[in-house]
């Protein structure tokens, strides 16, 4: 049975500290329930919070408060961490919403965070007398820009201006359902029937003051200048007047003073738009009407830019010295070096059976508490049987003998390629060469791998690590609260000692990794991305190689830069997850790394119809290989050795495709270049459906992608109907970006893919 001094003497501090009381009754409880055992489970978990309760709250109806709660919580965890006993996590508290008052889509969502920060942002000017006019004038229309009803906006205002209400109010943060605008108009509001006298009361009011809002004199604000409102039109007409003559008279202020600004600075749009004062909110707000979804404009207030090209679209098409320039009209191709030397690699490679299974359906559930587990245990052994200084040489035996057990214990939990395991050898190996103290160690696996990398969810694999992956996890280990700069980069240090580790073991061999000095990149913004024309030579000058290796290689690059698809995914796909309908061709991913990256990837929509005509040759020449086998298409290998059903070894495949691409395309360029590529190119398509003024924009807007059959059949990708224009209000371009991609969150497409950001959301400017 464990003592509560066990316990208590790993992290003594915060036991002593405030509410000592509701900590050692959830102590008490846990060891309690625990008895001989070392785990709860989560039915036991239920009735230490029942025990707590009756011991905190006597009597009292009900359960443990939020506060409390949280403090129950955090000690469990901390019981977690001593490694003694394992808690399962009780679930948080489940409050009752209330559906008619709180947002209840994703749009009213974004409605509700653009117009708090807007909010924080004019208030200052909104309480000045020389600004007062302005910066109301501008919130009403910002309000209602973000889905705000007009009197609804101007009712908020003038409670602001008189000091009714603080723009940190929850009922203004809060955003109301019936608040918002629902319709196509604004005009058109949904309103429960309870609120529909309240609110035309307020249209009431407004409309006989001409807009004019106060309780008292001194308190009044107006908006000037809207001239006289028509008295003949309808009430609908006259919201609408209402509504245009604000746009109006804001619009032309802000573009003056936006322009006069602008005029001033020598830096990038992106830098600019940053750091533009509050005035330029408005017309931000604006750019979401023209076509600048709520996403877009998340971007430019939360999220780092992903890195655009040095150039602009220019940098596309720069040609390298080998596969020389494809040009736009196709009217003449300059014969590309060529050389066998590139190939070679790719002539010794052997085969290997396709997986029977994804490593995501092997692992369990809980595997990443059972490996947070796993290391504070090993971290608690460590403590107790070497103290917390550097091992002297006589206790490298002793741990030596001890790691083998906790690394077998690891290999239970998740593969020798997961991260419990890696982490153990890395550990055990700076302990081994006495590099750091015990007391060290236990603050790497503490922060680094326990409350860092076993938060992501595909931490259980580092073989398919790219550089997404890194920085999902960079951020993770580094946006913490009330972290110094210095500390943040000390733990990017150590981070990037730990996945170099793992990378010197053969693992995550498409994450770039770069070492300056001693402080670790972890890595590198890919600011190039091959362009359409770029990419039709490449696989013109591979088709005309004659080399027999090439029907490979370009579907290998038509799956990356035309279909999306990470190294892994391609290497995993089996001659059953290509579906052919008629001309439609499907890409099944089943075997993604995340439930997220298991997609299906329209690729006739995609790609032009001479990659889909080789996509097919090569298609056919594997269902020969299938029949001559007689082997059953979910068990043939879709990328393998001509002629055989195995599969390709990813470390021998992977080297050697990346290092003919480079060979013909540049230094800068990878597997996962191609997957930029296509998320890049995706978004320009998509906006070029969308503004076809933007096309002509484009240097390839020759190209077969933006010819009428190639955007025809684009347009069913986004579910599009073909006998109307194309609405420029649909903000579900990212959504489906972001299936395509295989993303679970779309923070991720945001900070890494959009490559052609900059350009768009310059042209999206230019439209005001």
């Amino acid at each position: 049975m464990i003592y509560p001094e066990s316990v208590i003497g790993v992290a003594p501090a915060f036991w002593e500290r405030t509410h000592v009381d509701l900590k050692r009754a959830t102590l008490e409880a846990v060891i309690n329930e625990a008895g001989d055992t070392d785990a709860i489970t989560p039915g036991q978990c239920k009735k230490c919070l029942r025990q707590i309760h009756a011991q905190i709250n006597g009597n009292r109806p009900g359960g443990l408060t939020d506060s409390q709660h949280s403090v129950v919580c955090r000690a469990l965890e901390k019981i977690n961490q001593t490694g003694l006993i394992r808690c399962a996590m009780p679930p948080a508290p489940v409050k009752a919403t209330r559906p008619s008052v709180l947002p209840d889509n994703e749009r009213q969502w974004e409605a509700q965070g653009i117009a708090r920060a807007y909010l924080q942002d004019t208030h200052p000017a909104l309480v000045k007398p020389k600004t007062a006019e302005t910066a109301a004038l501008s919130l009403v229309y910002g309000l209602v820009e973000v889905g705000y009803g007009l009197e609804p906006a101007i009712s908020i205002v003038s409670r602001l201006r008189q000091g009714d209400l603080a723009p940190n109010q929850n009922r203004i943060l809060r955003t109301p359902v019936h608040y918002l605008e629902t319709g196509n108009y604004v005009h058109e509001t949904v309103l429960p029937s309870w609120l529909r006298k309240r609110i035309k009361h307020v249209a009431k009011f407004n409309l006989k003051y001409k807009l004019v809002a106060g309780r008292r004199p001194n308190q009044q604000w107006a908006i000037h200048g809207l001239g006289p409102e028509p008295t003949t039109v309808t009430d609908q007409k006259r919201y609408e007047w209402r509504f245009n003559q604000l746009k109006k008279v804001l619009t032309e202020h802000h573009t003056e003073r936006f322009s006069a600004w602008a005029t001033n600075q020598q830096r990038p749009v992106n830098t600019l738009m940053r750091r533009l004062p509050y005035f330029s909110r408005a017309l931000r707000l604006r750019a979401l009407t023209l076509g600048m979804e709520p996403v877009f404009y998340r971007q430019l207030e939360n999220l780092p830019l992903p890195a655009d090209t040095p150039a602009g679209l220019a940098d596309f098409l720069v040609p390298s010295l080998a596969i020389g320039y494809w040009p736009a009209t196709r009217s003449a191709v300059i014969t590309p070096n060529h050389s066998r030397a590139p190939w070679e690699a790719l002539t010794n490679l052997t085969g290997t059976p396709l997986a029977e299974q994804d490593i995501c359906d092997t692992v369990s559930a809980s595997w990443a508490q059972d490996a947070k587990f796993l290391l504070c245990a090993f971290t608690t052994a460590l403590t107790n049987q070497f103290g917390p200084e550097r091992l002297t040489p006589g206790q490298l035996k002793p741990l030596a003998a001890m790691l083998p057990r906790y690394l077998s214990q690891a290999e239970q939990i998740a593969p020798r390629t997961g991260a419990a395991y890696m982490a153990l050898l890395w550990i055990g190996t700076k302990l081994h060469h006495r590099e750091i103290a015990v007391s060290t160690a236990k603050d790497y696996l503490s922060q680094i791998i326990i409350n860092g990398v076993l938060e992501y969810e595909y931490a259980f694999d580092f073989s398919d690590w790219d550089d997404e992956d890194v920085e999902s996890v960079r951020l993770r280990v580094m946006n913490r609260r009330k972290l110094s700069d210095s500390t943040r980069q000390n733990r990017q240090d150590r981070l990037g000692q730990f996945l170099s580790f793992c990378q010197a073991h053969g693992l995550m061999e498409e994450a770039t990794l770069e070492k300056e000095k001693l402080n670790y990149a972890l890595t590198k913004r890919r600011n190039r991305v091959l362009g359409l024309a770029q990419f039709d030579q490449l696989q013109y000058t591979l088709t005309h190689s004659a080399e027999p290796e090439a029907p490979l290689v370009t579907t290998l690059l038509t799956l990356g830069f035309y279909g999306g698809l990470r190294s892994g995914e391609m290497l995993a796909l089996a001659l059953d997850d290509i579906e052919i309908c008629g001309p439609e061709i499907y890409v099944w991913i089943r075997r993604g790394k995340t439930p997220a990256a298991r997609r299906k990837i329209p690729l006739h929509l995609l790609a032009p119809p001479r990659v889909c005509e080789q996509f097919l040759a090569y298609l056919d020449t594997r269902l020969a290989a299938a029949r001559k086998h007689k082997s059953n298409p979910k068990k043939v290998a879709f990328i393998g050795p001509n002629g055989h059903v195995e599969g390709f070894k990813r470390e021998e495949i992977i080297p050697a495709v990346i290092g003919l691409l480079r060979y013909y395309a540049g230094p800068e360029y990878d597997m996962h270049t191609l997957r930029h590529g296509f998320g890049t190119w995706l978004m320009l398509r998509a906006y070029a459906l969308k503004y076809p003024e933007f096309k002509h924009q484009l240097l390839e807007q020759q190209h077969a992608a933006f010819s009428d059959e190639g955007e025809k059949r684009f347009t069913q990708l986004f579910q599009w109907s073909e006998d109307q224009p194309l609405r420029q209000d649909r903000i579900d371009l990212f959504i489906h970006t972001r299936k395509l991609m295989g993303h679970s969150h779309i923070s991720v497409l945001l900070q890494n893919y959009m490559h052609g950001f900059g350009v768009i959301h310059q042209f999206l400017m230019s439209k005001m």
